[in-house]
Parts: structure tokens; C-alpha cells; sequence
């Protein structure tokens, strides 16, 4: 149904954006590619709508245009949460597909190779999800405290060992308790993969007293 309305509006957004979301979860994702091509180019000021091609980009292995078009898409972004705060700022709705943007980002950078972008885009996404917005907005830990700790991944991908090892858990544990997991998991890799094997076997250990917290079954990470 789609296809054949497709025919009839190739540059239809509603369409387009579906067909991606369609094709995404098929074995043949490429399918897609015709119709991203309205959604990266005909909506300049629809940050959502400019990352939607790029959940084909990542499967068809276009990790370069991933990057390029959800970086474009949080430029747009940075527009709405200056000019609408109130519907795209932090507390709004719209906000965690801002962070996803973000998240695909820096998944598309890892997968690519692209380390010092992948870094710069974490770090930036930290200045949002930061632990004292948190103390204000508590509500808000289930479905964006798990992003906080894209950069944590980011050296495990590149292998920064000596680096996740300088890193410092979060003050408030349980409130930050995805990336106070993340970092105990991460020196565990680290210190495995330095050789030293009892210092690895207690970040590990601590890691999993971390994860068995009931807390942690609240905590979501949105991922297509």
C-alpha cells in the first residue's frame, strides 16, 4: 500500500517516513533509500524528519552519511529548543528524539570508525543529560539517563583503557545508576584488558550489584 502510494507522492514526508520505519525492520532495508532522499533534503527546519534516513544509512553501511545527516538534524533541533522551548526543550516530549539523534550519531560514528566525532558528539550530548538536571528532574531518569553514557562506549569502542580508568562514577549513584553501572562495566574491560585480572573480577562484581539494583528495570535506552 505504501509502495503504491509512493508512486503517486514520491515526496509525500508521512509516506516516506513510514516506508523507512517499514523497510528498516525487512531484509532488504535499501528498499528505503528512494524515499530518504525527500526526507534529508525537503524539510530543512524537521530534525526528526531529516534523522529518519539515516536508520537506513546505518544498516545499508553508510555510516559517513549517519553521521552527517543526524548532525544536520541536531542543528535543526537546536533551532526548535531555542525557538519553542516549550515544545522541544528539555521536559517536552520531543526531547528524547533529540537525544536519539545523538545516540545515532555517535552509534554511526562507532561503527565507521570515526573516534574524535564520535567523542565530540557524546560530550555534547553530556552537557543535556547532565546529573544535576537530573536532581531537578527526577521523572525524567527512566527514558534519558541511559544516553549519558555514550561516551563511556565511545572508549570502549577505540579501546581508551588507561582513560576509562581515570573516570569518575556519578555523586548520586542510584540516580545516575546507568552510567555508575556503565563505568564499573567499562574499568572491568579495561582492567581485563590490561592484564589485571583481580582488579577486573571486582569492577565486574560491583557492576553486577549495580545492574541487580531494582531501579535498573526502569531505566530504557530507545534503540530502532
Amino acid at each position: 500500500m505504501l509502495e503504491k502510494a509512493l508512486l503517486v507522492h514520491t515526496d509525500h514526508a508521512g509516506l516516506c517516513h513510514m516506508y523507512v520505519h517499514l523497510s528498516e525492520m525487512s531484509a532488504h532495508p535499501e528498499k528505503a533509500l528512494g524515499a530518504c532522499k525527500p526526507l534529508r533534503n525537503n524539510f530543512p527546519h524537521a530534525g526528526h524528519l531529516i534523522h529518519m534516513p539515516t536508520h537506513i544509512d546505518v544498516l545499508v553501511g553508510d555510516y559517513e552519511s549517519c553521521v552527517k545527516y543526524n548532525c544536520k538534524a541536531i542543528e535543526a533541533d537546536e533551532r526548535s529548543m531555542q525557538n519553542s522551548p516549550g515544545t522541544a526543550g528539555r521536559e517536552s516530549f520531543y526531547f528524547g528524539y533529540i537525544v536519539h539523534n545523538y545516540h545515532m550519531a555517535v552509534y554511526g560514528a562507532i561503527l565507521g570508525g570515526f573516534e574524535q566525532k564520535a567523542m565530540e558528539l557524546a560530550r555534547k550530548l553530556n552537557e543535556f543529560v547532565r546529573e544535576d538536571m537530573f536532581e531537578v528532574y527526577p521523572d525524567l531518569t527512566a527514558y534519558l539517563e541511559s544516553y549519558s553514557a555514550l561516551d563511556i562506549h565511545v572508549m570502549i569502542r577505540f579501546g581508551r583503557w588507561k582513560e576509562l580508568l581515570d573516570l569518575v562514577p556519578p555523586k548520586n549513584k542510584r540516580l545516575m545508576l546507568f552510567r555508575a553501572a556503565s563505568i564499573r562495566y567499562a574499568k572491568a574491560l579495561a582492567h581485563a584488558s590490561l592484564g589485571n585480572i583481580d582488579e577486573a573480577k571486582r569492577e565486574a562484581n560491583i557492576f553486577d550489584s549495580l545492574r541487580g539494583d531494582p531501579e535498573a528495570e526502569h531505566r530504557i535506552l530507545h534503540n530502532n
